[in-house]
């Protein structure tokens, strides 16, 4: 079996956005030249072509819920209404239009967010939220809305401000050392000497609930093969808003471990893995481990090396990409488990979703784009569906993000813009890059929950603590 290490990720994973935005990847930091930044977006619409709204990717820690969440929705909905709360990095978003459909696609109402971030509406049937975010022209729908529904775009939490400074030392330095590269999770950089100290901006998912970050380090010869590493968890912020850290003794001392792949898909052209370990925080740790994607075969092994005594988790990412070069769709999975075995079987479809075939687009002047794919029926247990799109429009370039059941008849269509809106509808019937991503996670059972409690920022949420697993199935609508 012929292995090959990369940092050019199949297509359509690298559309999609994905794995920087909720996997908590820290980018290809071996082959980054300064600081990647592997938050997911802040507030608002995703900008991956299936990534969903806000959310730090892969931190750990349940995210609490909106101000007045569900369990007010009784008190501030009227019967047969719906509530939408709208977030901008953890603070509510005023004068954001909202448009509330009826089942029939009819605009029931057209209307702004308050003070509060908060706009109600009829839900009657299976109703249609959508979010306009005017500032980047983008789009967020909530198909299959009932009355009673309290939903909410973009993070309820700061994620993404800058709350203060890492400054990370070294205790001795390396001889021959190239360059460095520091992995804090959410965001890592490659530097040329750790003298004087490196300074790094600390966003807020950094220390969401209360948990320390940690800052995984490792030194690189001239051919970028790592030498030694070290880690340490980073100290709180002093008064100046500073976590100096300090790295201990650098140590060749690492923890294989063994990924045995089976069973990849039918009809895959790559198979693909990932392993991290988790920090205190939450945050996977992925710097050390680039992408390893093979040709598939009856069993795919794949090594990594972990820094020994670091993480209390690891996280898993394995898949199965198709079509040329892996670029027209791909099934994955994310799975932490706990502690780090030196070896594992990973059946590969026994965790992942079929693929998602027969993915189109359809797109007029003057109305927005529908997307469908051909085999819904063999997504039974999935959680939901993503479908997003991007279009030229006389406002500019718009981009719509949607989430609906999987179970939802016909296409999944952009719903009718008021008047106000329509410089946002497309100049023509071409219709840019677009992608359906088909969900199931553990901790979202059904589209009730999804729609709920995690609604478009299900793929950029902080991970719920402990082992989890979610499985995705994306392809390019042609």
């Amino acid at each position: 079996m012929r292995r090959r290490a990369t940092a050019a990720i199949p297509a359509i994973l690298a559309a999609l956005g994905l794995w920087g935005a909720f996997v908590g990847c820290s980018g290809d930091a071996a082959t980054a030249a300064s600081t990647t930044t592997t938050v997911g977006g802040a507030g608002g619409a995703g900008s991956g072509g299936a990534t969903a709204t806000g959310g730090s990717g892969g931190q750990g820690g349940e995210a609490p819920a909106p101000d007045g969440g569900p369990v007010d929705a009784a008190v501030d909905a009227a019967a047969g209404e719906a509530i939408v709360r709208v977030y901008d990095d953890g603070d509510p978003k005023a004068d954001v239009p909202v448009l509330f459909h009826g089942a029939d696609g009819a605009l029931a109402l057209a209307t702004k967010t308050g003070a509060d971030g908060k706009a109600v509406g009829p839900a009657s049937g299976s109703a249609t939220v959508t979010v306009a975010l005017e500032g980047a022209h983008e789009l967020v729908s909530i198909f299959g809305v009932v009355p009673g529904d309290d939903l909410f775009v973009g993070s309820p939490v700061a994620l993404h401000r800058k709350i203060g400074v890492a400054k990370i030392a070294a205790s001795q330095q390396v001889a021959g050392a190239h360059d460095f590269v520091l992995d804090l999770g959410m965001k890592s950089a490659v530097v040329g000497a750790l003298e004087p100290p490196v300074e790094i901006d600390l966003p807020a998912s950094a220390l969401l609930g209360g948990k320390p970050y940690a800052v995984v380090a490792f030194a690189r010869d001239g051919s970028g093969v790592p030498t030694v590493t070290a880690w340490a968890e980073g100290p709180a912020l002093d008064a100046d808003g500073v976590s100096a850290v300090t790295l201990p003794a650098w140590t060749f001392d690492v923890e294989s471990f063994f990924l045995r792949v089976s069973n990849v898909l039918p009809g895959a052209s790559f198979a693909q893995a990932r392993s991290a370990p988790v920090g205190p925080n939450g945050l996977a740790h992925f710097a050390l481990n680039p992408w390893q994607v093979v040709a598939p075969a009856k069993l795919n092994i794949f090594l990594f090396a972990e820094p020994k005594g670091f993480g209390s988790l690891t996280e898993i990412v394995a898949g199965a990409s198709f079509g040329d070069q892996g670029a027209d769709a791909n099934s994955s999975v994310v799975k932490r488990i706990k502690d780090r075995p030196y070896e594992l079987d990973f059946d590969l479809a026994a965790h992942t979703l079929p693929q998602v075939e027969g993915a189109t687009v359809k797109g007029a002047a003057g109305q927005g784009p529908t997307l469908d794919f051909a085999n819904k029926g063999a997504f039974a247990a999935a959680d939901g569906v993503f479908v997003s799109s991007s279009w030229d429009a006389p406002v500019g370039s718009v981009r719509w993000l949607a989430i609906a059941p999987v179970t939802a008849k016909g296409g999944f269509g952009l719903p009718a813009l008021p008047k106000e809106l329509a410089s946002w509808l497309p100049s023509s019937a071409a219709v840019g890059e677009s992608v359906v991503t088909v969900v199931a996670a553990d901790y979202a059972s059904g589209y009730d929950e999804l729609r709920r409690a995690h609604g478009p920022g299900l793929l950029t949420e902080p991970f719920p603590d402990g082992e989890i697993e979610l499985a995705y199935s994306s392809a390019f609508a042609k």
